[in-house]
C-alpha cells in the first residue's frame, strides 16, 4: 500500500462551512496507517470567527431576570435585536425572538449555580428559574421571598447566534426579509 498526500473536508462547528485541510497518510509495517491532519487551516478559519464575534453586536442576558416576573424585558424582544434585524434587512415581525432557547443554551450553562428553568405561558417573562441549587425560587418571582444571587451577572450572545437559533426554531434556512420599500 502506498501512502500519500490528500485533503479532507472538516465542518466548521461555528458556521458549518466545509474547510479543506491537508492530510498525509503513511503506512508502516505492523500499523494499518498513520494519518496526519494539518489543522492549521481550521484554526485559522476559527480565529476569523473569533474576530467577527469579538466585534459583533450581542444580546445581553441578565441572570437576575430568571428570578422575576418582569425579567428579560418583560418577555419582549430587546431593542438591540430589533435594531440589528432592521439594519440587516431582516423582518423580525415574521421571526420569533428565541428567548427560551437563548436562556437554555447560553445563560443557564454559564451560571455558577445549578439552575432549573420552567416555561410559563404568560404575557410576561416566559422562562424563569424554578430552583437554584435545589431551593425553590418561585416565590422570588413576585418579590415574596429573597432572590438568590446568580453569577455571572450577564452573558453576551452574538447576534448571529440569536439569528441561528431563531431560524432553527422557525424551521427556516434563510431569514424573512424586509420588503425593498422598507430598506
Amino acid at each position: 500500500m502506498a501512502g500519500g498526500e490528500t485533503t479532507a473536508e472538516i465542518t466548521c462547528p461555528a458556521c458549518q462551512a466545509a474547510v479543506t485541510v491537508p492530510v498525509t497518510v503513511r503506512y508502516r509495517p505492523g500499523v494499518d496507517a498513520l494519518v496526519a491532519v494539518d489543522t492549521s487551516r481550521m484554526w485559522q478559519h476559527l480565529a476569523e470567527h473569533e474576530t467577527e464575534m469579538a466585534s459583533e453586536p450581542t444580546v445581553t442576558l441578565a441572570s437576575a431576570c430568571l428570578l422575576s416576573k418582569w425579567g428579560f424585558n418583560d418577555g419582549q424582544a430587546p431593542e438591540q435585536w430589533l435594531d440589528w434585524c432592521e439594519a440587516n434587512g431582516i423582518d423580525y415581525n415574521r421571526l420569533d425572538y428565541p428567548l427560551a432557547r437563548l436562556v437554555r443554551d447560553h445563560l443557564v450553562p454559564a451560571l455558577d449555580q445549578a439552575v432549573t428553568v420552567v416555561d410559563i405561558g404568560t404575557s410576561h417573562n416566559p422562562i424563569r428559574a424554578e430552583t437554584v441549587d435545589g431551593a425553590d425560587t418561585t416565590e422570588a418571582w413576585y418579590g415574596r421571598a429573597p432572590e438568590p444571587t446568580l453569577t455571572p451577572d450577564t452573558v453576551d450572545v452574538p447576534m448571529t447566534e440569536v439569528l441561528r437559533l431563531a431560524l432553527e426554531e422557525a424551521g427556516l434556512a434563510e431569514p424573512p426579509r424586509l420588503p425593498p420599500s422598507l430598506l
